[in-house]
C-alpha cells in the first residue's frame, strides 16, 4: 500500500514539473513575440520619420494555420484517362432473382397525424323527411271575437199541426209545403169494468 502511495506522489510531482515547465516555455515564448513586435515598431517608426534603424526584429516564428478560405472557382476538365480493366462480372442478389423475397417484415403503425384546419362548408343537402308528429299542445286563449257573419236565407217554420183520421201528425210549413209524421196523434180509449 505505501508503495502505491509513493508512485502516486512521484507521478503528481512528475505532472505538476511538467506543467511548470510548459507554462514557463510559453512565458518566456510570449515576452520574445513581445519584445520582437516593439523592436518591430521603433524600427517603423525610425522609416517613418526618415532614418535608418540601427537593428531591426528578427522574423517572428511561423503562426498557426488560418482558417481553410472558401472553395475557388471550378476548373477545366482535364484530360479523359484511359480506359481501366474490365471487373469481374457481379452476381445479383437473390432479392432481385424472388422479389418476394426483398419485402421486409411490416413495421409498426405509426402515430395518428394532427388535425387538420376545417374545410370549407359544404353545400346544403336535400331536405329530410317529414319527422313524427308532436303531442297536442295545451288549448291557448280565446281570441277576439270576429265581425258579425251575412244574414242568412229565411228559414223554414211551422204554420199548422194536425191530427189526421188515420192517426197520424200532418205537419204545414211557412213554405207551404207539408209533411206526415207517424203518430199516434190520439190517446187509445180506457176501458172501464169487465
Amino acid at each position: 500500500m505505501r508503495r502505491v502511495i509513493v508512485y502516486f506522489l512521484g507521478f503528481a510531482v512528475l505532472i505538476g514539473v511538467l506543467a511548470w515547465t510548459q507554462f514557463s516555455i510559453k512565458s518566456l515564448g510570449n515576452e520574445l513575440e513581445q519584445a520582437d513586435a516593439d523592436r518591430t515598431a521603433l524600427a517603423n517608426q525610425v522609416r517613418s520619420l526618415g532614418g535608418q534603424p540601427v537593428a531591426e526584429g528578427k522574423p517572428g516564428a511561423r503562426g498557426e494555420p488560418g482558417p481553410q478560405g472558401p472553395p475557388g472557382i471550378q476548373g477545366p476538365p482535364g484530360v479523359q484517362g484511359p480506359r481501366g480493366p474490365i471487373g469481374v462480372t457481379g452476381q445479383s442478389p437473390q432479392c432481385l432473382l424472388e422479389p418476394s423475397k426483398c419485402v421486409g417484415p411490416k413495421g409498426a403503425a405509426g402515430k395518428d397525424g394532427s388535425d387538420g384546419e376545417p374545410g370549407e362548408a359544404g353545400p346544403a343537402g336535400p331536405q329530410g323527411e317529414p319527422g313524427p308528429a308532436g303531442e297536442t299542445g295545451a288549448q291557448g286563449p280565446a281570441g277576439p271575437q270576429g265581425e258579425p257573419g251575412a244574414t242568412g236565407e229565411t228559414g223554414r217554420g211551422i204554420t199548422k199541426v194536425e191530427c189526421q183520421a188515420n192517426n197520424t201528425w200532418l205537419f204545414t210549413f211557412t213554405d207551404e209545403q207539408t209533411q206526415t209524421v207517424d203518430g199516434p196523434c190520439r190517446a187509445p180509449a180506457l176501458k172501464i169494468g169487465n
